[in-house]
């Protein structure tokens, strides 16, 4: 029983945890919970990887539309 919410772990969440701890060969969770943040940050640098360069593209057209009129200004 969870302390937070007083409530149970239904059958499916239980049934599909130890599958999945079956598949690991692992008997604790904190193995499962290790396992889940390396793949959460392996995910999350691919991710960024491919996110970067659009970012960098936007961030540059967004400086060249406030430095192109501050330019105009000081003339």
């Amino acid at each position: 029983m969870s302390q937070l919410t007083q409530d149970t772990v239904n059958d499916a969440d239980y049934n599909f945890t130890c599958r999945i701890l079956e598949e690991l060969d692992s008997k604790y969770l904190g193995e499962y919970s290790d396992l889940y943040l390396k793949t959460d940050a392996v995910l999350l640098d691919d991710i960024l990887k491919i996110l970067e360069p659009i970012v960098r593209q936007h961030m540059n057209q967004m400086l060249l539309g406030i430095i192109q009129p501050l330019d105009l200004l000081l003339m």
